[in-house]
């Protein structure tokens, strides 16, 4: 994997990090970056506590009141026995605050043939608010299937920068992993105080490339 923040200033930049894994594990620390410079991931990772282990986590970086946040670029890679290279970008999120009345987020572009053949989604729900949803409170996801057919989800009471991974989709709407989806689309109801990030991940089933 592949991270760099770049400090454009001209002065040093320190930014506060907080890391959490799919199982909700905390890992924090501070990071100071020299004017003109950058940090890599190993360089973030040395600045946590406790010791962060190979897995997959989100990141949050913070700056004080009226600093600047570095630049930042990601992505991450495998490399398959026949050598090179291929993997996907990791995107990059400015957050603001959640909107005081209900709004609607749609995903499109993503396909689920099975877990054999074609391609097959994963789908991530990240709650990147510092503070929990609140009782009751959250998103409903409906999905329009390619053949037409519909199902719908409810999640609710995401805690603080909570992260679900429901590996494949199939999973959240209790489908069986070979349910044949096709290209479909994601309607993501968002309740008003909620903020949200829903993303899907397209896997070849052959090749595992993203």
């Amino acid at each position: 994997d592949v991270m760099r923040l770049f400090n454009p200033g001209s002065s040093p930049l320190t930014t506060s990090v907080l890391a959490r894994t799919r199982d909700n594990k905390v890992y924090t620390g501070n990071l100071t970056i020299p004017s003109g410079e950058a940090a890599t991931l190993d360089d973030i990772i040395m600045h946590l506590t406790p010791i962060l282990t190979n897995t997959v986590v989100t990141m949050w970086f913070t700056s004080q009141e009226g600093e600047r946040l570095p630049l930042i670029g990601a992505r991450t890679f495998t490399e398959p026995a026949g050598g090179g290279t291929y993997g996907q970008a990791v995107p990059i999120y400015h957050l603001f605050p959640p909107e005081s009345v209900p709004t609607t987020l749609w995903v499109e572009g993503a396909e689920h043939d099975g877990v054999q053949n074609g391609f097959r989604t994963n789908l991530t729900v990240i709650n990147p608010s510092p503070s929990g949803w609140g009782s009751g409170k959250g998103i409903t996801l409906t999905l329009l299937s390619g053949s037409g057919q519909t199902y719908t989800r409810r999640l609710t009471d995401f805690g603080a920068r909570q992260y679900n991974r429901y590996n494949p989709i199939t999973e959240l709407f209790n489908l069986p992993k070979e349910a044949p989806l096709g290209a479909f689309t994601l309607k993501v109801e968002v309740d008003a105080g909620v903020l949200a990030l829903v993303g899907c991940s397209v896997n070849d089933n052959l090749t595992n490339d993203s």
